[in-house]
């Protein structure tokens, strides 16, 4: 297994936020939570550094979208399924999520599961994870309000005493960056995350409609359902109780996003990473099911996405 390293810029406009010293440590402590927890699964060890541009107000300079308190954009290249398969499935030491999702005789068949034709689309972080790039070059924009109010006195995500938890938006964009996203076949395209969706046992669903959730089983159980609505992100979470968390679709005032200072997300959102291909080092991450015993492509799009506000 190899080492996560995130190193975050920032745009010109980062230093116009009057609060930017305690954004910084806010910031700080997410990208050191992502780094303590997640790894690579790579069997040579090699770690990867993904770089990360953050924006005050606008996202890679652009105005960030009506509404939204945070957006990211990545680029993407892209991989076929029959590569995926073979990565995923070849991996070791992986946790018992990991080893029921990318067994090749059940979850992976040899056959395209939906007869895509095309190649399946992979952020460019999560392809050095994967193994697939060993590029340097910038992975992706984060780009979080101006005029939203944030609570910023929550260095951890434990609490939110008013507006928007500000660790739980910057997680939420971060890990998008980092791969945490599906396309559902928008524009005849996928992600790594579309394959592991269904209705029901047995049943897949990769169209935002219907019931849809991320299962490591076969649809038997599902870890989360997932939003259809078109105004947020196909990849982000329903947000029904009991599966709140940073990665919901929609942003809610005074929602704390981490149990606590031990566990910086819920313990779906480490599901959701496992079975897009990170693996899991780091202590205390709330759910014991997740501990792991094992302790080339050119970009060709970028994709943007964003949190639309909720609830005020």
């Amino acid at each position: 297994m190899g080492a996560l390293t995130l190193v975050v810029h920032d745009d010109t406009s980062w230093s116009t936020n009057a609060n930017m010293a305690a954004w910084n440590i806010i910031r700080t402590r997410v990208v050191s939570d992502l780094q303590t927890a997640l790894s690579t699964l790579r069997s040579d060890g090699t770690d990867v550094t993904i770089n990360i541009y953050c924006g005050y107000g606008e996202v890679d300079n652009q105005t960030m979208g009506s509404g939204d308190i945070g957006q990211s954009m990545y680029f993407v290249d892209t991989e076929t399924y029959a590569n995926i398969r073979t990565t995923l499935s070849g991996f070791t030491g992986l946790n018992t999520l990991q080893t029921s999702a990318f067994n090749p005789s059940t979850n992976l068949p040899a056959t395209d599961p939906f007869g895509w034709s095309e190649t399946i689309l992979i952020a460019s972080a999560l392809t050095k994870a994967l193994g697939f790039w060993t590029g340097s070059a910038t992975d992706g924009y984060c780009g979080f309000s101006s005029s939203a109010s944030f609570d910023i006195t929550s260095v951890d995500g434990s609490t939110c005493t008013g507006g928007y938890s500000l660790y739980g938006v910057m997680m939420h964009e971060f890990t998008e960056v980092l791969g945490r996203e599906m396309n559902t076949g928008a524009n005849t395209t996928f992600y790594i995350a579309d394959i592991f969706t269904y209705s029901a046992s047995g049943t897949r669903n990769n169209a935002a409609s219907g019931t849809r959730y991320l299962s490591s089983d076969g649809g038997a159980t599902s870890i989360v359902s997932m939003n259809n609505n078109t105004n947020g992100d196909t990849g982000d979470n329903l947000g029904s109780t009991p599966y709140a968390s940073a990665f919901n679709a929609f942003g809610s005032t005074g929602f704390a996003p981490s149990t606590s200072s031990s566990v910086p997300l819920k313990p779906i959102d480490w599901l959701y990473m496992t079975i897009i291909g990170w693996g899991l080092t780091g202590p205390g991450l709330g759910y014991a099911g997740l501990s792991s015993s094992g302790g080339p492509g050119a970009t060709v799009a970028v994709k943007s996405s964003g949190i639309p506000m909720m609830g005020g």
